[in-house]
């Protein structure tokens, strides 16, 4: 499914008209604006308008926020680069084991395209509609699955940055923050879901059955985000585009087809707990 565009109109407009902007990212998981064209300011300011209206932060009381560019140069390994048809960077849910302060949503502007149309898509499934299409049975078992995964963490010293494996534990489903959706959190970057493990289940250690079975469903679940077309929503670009994803409920993808210094993407992402910066 193409992802529909709407026209952008001005900060004030979208500031005065909360109820019209709410009604169109929670029905739609996302608000895509054409041609906004924004400098740095503008973005910050509506990202802190956006988390007075979506429940996240930045927003008008704690409204510090963290920026980064997205140019995709480090999933370019020397000359390979990935074509129209492959990926550039792979199906994951953001940050999805920091489960004590969730990525709720974004702002991403397209700074920069001048690849071909047809290349540098974002892919979105909707990981609460993958929830409702699981049978019950495997509704009511997942609920009741805490995942294990080996994530890195870069620490930061005066000595410089150090890379740490880490193990983290988070629930299979999660309540979506503002509506409460139920939805599912699973590290994906794996095509066959092999990077989850379980450490629970109904909060005790599980039997080798329900290993199995835990083991069925997640396979099933990121086969399902990988491979089937006709789940997902498909974002092109075009340079002043801006992009305000649900980042609970969206698992996402980049297709490639670019070189590097082609495309560069300016974010801001909104968090279930304020900013800290030092």
């Amino acid at each position: 499914m193409l992802i529909n565009k709407v026209d952008f109109t001005s900060i004030e407009e979208i500031k005065s008209n909360p109820n019209k902007y709410k009604d169109i990212y929670f029905k739609d998981k996302i608000i895509v604006f054409k041609d906004a064209n924004l400098n740095k300011e503008e973005q910050t300011e509506l990202m802190r308008i956006f988390g007075d209206f979506f429940g996240w932060y930045p927003n008008s009381e704690n409204p510090s926020t963290l920026d980064y560019t997205e140019d995709h140069h480090k999933h370019m390994k020397g000359d390979r680069f990935a074509s129209k048809q492959e990926l550039m960077l792979a199906w994951h849910l953001e940050h999805v084991q920091i489960q004590e302060d969730s990525h709720m949503g974004a702002t991403w502007r397209m700074e920069k395209f001048e690849c071909d149309e047809d290349s540098g898509h974002t892919y979105f499934v909707d990981m609460s509609k993958m929830f409702q299409d699981l049978s019950k049975e495997n509704q009511d078992f997942i609920s009741k699955c805490v995942n294990i995964v080996n994530t890195k963490e870069f620490r930061h010293t005066d000595q410089g940055v150090t890379e740490l494996q880490i193990l983290k534990k988070f629930n299979s489903v999660k309540a979506h923050p503002v509506t409460g959706e139920k939805t599912i959190r699973l590290s994906l970057f794996a095509e066959d879901g092999s990077l989850n493990n379980l450490c629970k289940f109904d909060g005790r250690e599980p039997t080798k059955e329900e290993e199995d079975t835990y083991r069925k469903i997640v396979s099933w679940i990121s086969k399902e985000v990988w491979t089937n077309k006709d789940i997902r929503m498909v974002l092109k670009w075009n340079q002043g585009d801006l992009a305000v994803p649900d980042l609970f409920k969206l698992a996402h993808s980049v297709s490639g087809g670019f070189v590097k210094n082609q495309r560069t993407l300016q974010g801001q992402f909104g968090k279930e707990l304020p900013w800290r910066l030092e």
